[in-house]
């Protein structure tokens, strides 16, 4: 069986400089939105009603998506935070 090193190395050459040249290119977003109602209640009738909204996107690159899991937990933690500061200002007001 005759190998040909010569053309494994310029077809592995080839493959490897074109994924490297096209992953900048190739972006994968994950657009996440939570919502969080709370109502304030006194003597059994509600006495306000607050509604909050927050919007988190993570972005990553095609060859980065081995991050993807710490990146999104990271940024559902930052969108929990946000979320939760809005609804507790809401109801001080």
């Amino acid at each position: 069986m005759d190998r040909h090193s010569g053309a494994t190395f310029a077809k592995g050459f080839f493959t490897g400089f074109t994924l490297f040249i096209f992953e900048p290119l190739i972006w994968y977003d994950f657009d996440y939105t939570l919502a969080g109602n709370v109502d304030v209640i006194k003597d059994g009738k509600i006495i306000k009603r607050v509604n909050a909204k927050t919007d988190a996107t993570v972005s990553v690159k095609w060859l980065s998506l081995s991050d993807l899991a710490k990146l999104q937990d990271e940024t559902l933690i930052k969108a929990k935070k946000s979320l939760f500061q809005q609804l507790i200002h809401g109801i001080g007001r």
